[in-house]
């Protein structure tokens, strides 16, 4: 067990961000997946992590939350083969793909959770991440669904409590409100600073928004001429980042 963790952080109760979908795996897709997740998956973590910096020796750690169809994900382990990764997901066929590239690809550098990202934070060691991205999350549209939005305060507070002191937070998603909730939520957790919000709507942009490539969902959203929002956010300490309310009172 790893000593020095915020166990006040992690939320037992928590609300599902996603619902599992997709067909039943075939003999051919079920071997491959457990051959793969048995050299390439993350379960049990602690045991796991342990293990792969032990031998990587990894000092700079990125993980990727609801990678997809992992395309993001491999292309960041192939162009950073001295730097760790972490994919987590929910959905079988992205897990599939990705371990399919790593195979093809012979990448040694990237891991992978199946499973809510809230229980892989829960049981990381704190300060163990330097890097995070969290591209086009479920944004869950409806008012009433909007609790079970992965992007709130509680999560960015684990979150956090598991990077350095100097990690990087990527977020970028394609729904105006949700754009919203993010940059409140992000001000209210005291612990990220958005040092750059990014208003994409062509891919000519990509340069400027700090990522490999244009993702699936980014795809879709810019053939349906929806802005691309991106945070680029660094962490801080609680008492550094102001809230909305103080905020507010600054521009009165």
């Amino acid at each position: 067990m790893v000593k020095g963790r915020n166990e006040e952080l992690i939320d037992t109760e928590h609300l599902r961000s996603f619902a599992r979908r997709g067909r039943a795996l075939d003999i051919v897709q079920q071997t491959r997946y457990q051959l793969g997740m048995q050299q390439w998956g993350l379960k049990p973590v602690s045991e796991r992590l342990s293990e792969i910096l032990i031998v990587g020796q990894a000092e700079k750690v990125t993980l990727e939350i609801g990678f997809g169809d992992g395309a993001n994900l491999l292309a960041m382990a192939r162009a950073y083969p001295d730097r760790l990764f972490l994919g987590v997901e929910v959905y079988i066929s992205g897990i599939l793909k990705v371990l399919r590239g790593i195979e093809e690809q012979q990448l040694s550098n990237l891991y992978l959770y199946d499973g809510d990202a809230w229980d892989l934070l829960s049981t990381l060691p704190d300060a163990c991440l330097d890097q995070c991205y969290v591209l086009f999350p479920d944004p869950w549209p409806k008012r009433r669904h909007h609790k079970r939005r992965l992007l709130q305060v509680k999560f960015l507070r684990l979150l956090r409590a598991r990077c350095t002191s100097e990690a990087k937070l990527v977020v970028a998603t394609d729904w105006q409100e949700y754009a919203e909730f993010i940059s409140k939520e992000l001000s209210t957790s005291g612990c990220w600073r958005c040092a750059q919000c990014l208003e994409l709507t062509d891919r000519c942009e990509q340069d400027s928004c700090t990522r490999l490539l244009v993702t699936k969902f980014e795809s879709k959203g810019l053939a349906q001429q929806r802005t691309i929002y991106q945070f680029n956010c660094t962490a801080c300490e609680l008492a550094d980042t102001p809230t909305i309310h103080d905020q507010l009172s600054n521009n009165n």
